[in-house]
């Protein structure tokens, strides 16, 4: 079907990917069950669009558009219903398959740069979290961020954490985290046969599932706060990809608990 009429549908139900649920929902009812069709008064239309004078207008061009391709008895309005039901869940799905990327930094403040600060966005990561805590690193000592990982365990968020396999990372860890605190899990990758020179070198901190930073700074005061560091804060589903990807090294051995 390539009608002028089927061409203007096309275009204009693409334009409703942004459409609250709500209208679009209270639009295709309306296509449903005959109160919106060609010919349809604009005081019913205002009322449809509920005084949005911009959708108002969209609603007019599509009815003269399906008007032009033939009206209900060639597209009834449950078909056209359908279609804006797809259009809107199509946009919902790309909004979550596709992740917001953010610049961060660690370094010498840079004038019109938008880069976020490690630390700060760190602190956000954890006060955003309601359920879990991931963090993986090679070198975990600062104490203000072991600080703040213990208060969210505090509020009741598990905290799951995959060091280098170097002591100093669980016996600080133990020294530091508060005894009154729900411990953390902690893990390691023991390196075994692998190259003597062979590290966990992982910087990662991520929340839920959904939102992470990935990052070359170590969490350390010096890679928190002096060193020239970069990395990107990323919220989308696809944070889920990775965690579920440390859950997978666990159930195959590879990282394993640190032994107490």
């Amino acid at each position: 079907m390539s009608s002028p009429g089927i061409n203007g549908l096309r275009h204009l139900l693409a334009e409703f990917w942004s459409t609250d649920k709500g209208l679009i929902d209270k639009i295709a009812s309306a296509l449903g069950d005959g109160t919106l069709e060609p010919g349809t008064s604009p005081l019913v239309l205002r009322r449809i669009a509920d005084s949005n004078a911009m959708l108002e207008n969209r609603l007019a061009l599509l009815l003269e558009e399906w008007s032009k391709a033939g009206g209900q008895e060639v597209i009834p309005g449950t078909c056209l219903a359908l279609c804006l039901f797809a259009v809107a869940e199509g946009a919902r799905l790309a909004k979550r398959k596709v992740p917001s990327v953010e610049m961060v930094w660690t370094g010498p403040v840079v004038p019109g740069s938008r880069a976020r600060s490690t630390a700060e966005v760190i602190r956000g990561i954890i006060d955003r979290t309601r359920d879990h805590l991931l963090v993986v690193g090679y070198a975990l000592t600062a104490k203000d961020l072991v600080r703040r990982f213990s208060e969210a365990a505090e509020r009741g968020v598990r905290v799951t954490m995959v060091l280098h396999d170097d002591p100093a990372n669980a016996k600080l860890m133990r020294e530091t985290w508060p005894a009154d605190a729900p411990a953390p899990r902690l893990l390691t990758w023991p390196t075994g046969d692998q190259h003597p020179m062979a590290k966990l070198h992982i910087k990662l901190v991520a929340s839920d599932g959904q939102a992470m930073l990935l990052t070359s700074a170590n969490l350390t005061w010096l890679g928190l706060s002096e060193n020239m560091e970069m990395g990107v804060m990323v919220d989308g589903e696809v944070v889920g990809e990775f965690v579920r990807h440390f859950d997978a090294l666990e159930k195959a051995g590879i990282i394993v608990e640190i032994d107490e």
